[in-house]
Order: C-alpha cells, then structure tokens, then sequence
C-alpha cells in the first residue's frame, strides 16, 4: 500500500494539524491538533472514523500507534 496521505484529507479540520502518524498496517492516520484533539482517519476511505478524541488541554504535539496499531498515544505542551 502507497503510505502517502490525500492531498485534501485534514481540510475541514478546524485547527492546525501539529503531528501525524499513519497506522502499522497502512490503513489509517492519526493527526494531532493544535487545539489538543486526536482525529483518526481511514486512508482507504480518505473518512474520519468516529468522534475526535479530547482531553489534553493544549497542543498535540506527537502522537504514534502502537506496533500492533490498537493503541494510540499522544504527547502534549504542558
């Protein structure tokens, strides 16, 4: 699978897309935002897959799945 991202696929997002990563399998992204919210994508669909994650109170600024791509984990500014 070609692991580059579509040239349109953060377009609505609403802030700053600060980090990405794309899944072990090829088959997702995930963006970490300035606004301190995780949105996961599906590359073959070039669709978000379900509701954004929230919860840092500031900028995602790495984000990274784990080897078997269940888990993701995400680091923020304090």
């Amino acid at each position: 699978m070609d692991k580059s991202l579509p040239p349109d696929i953060f377009a609505a997002l609403k802030s700053p897309v600060l980090s990405t990563t794309i899944s072990p399998n090829g088959q997702q992204v995930v963006a970490g935002l300035k606004d301190g919210s995780l949105h996961l994508f599906d590359l073959v669909e070039g669709q978000p897959i379900g509701q954004p994650f929230s919860g840092h109170t500031s900028s995602v600024l790495s984000v990274a799945f784990s080897p078997d791509g269940q888990t993701i984990v995400s680091q923020w500014q304090l």
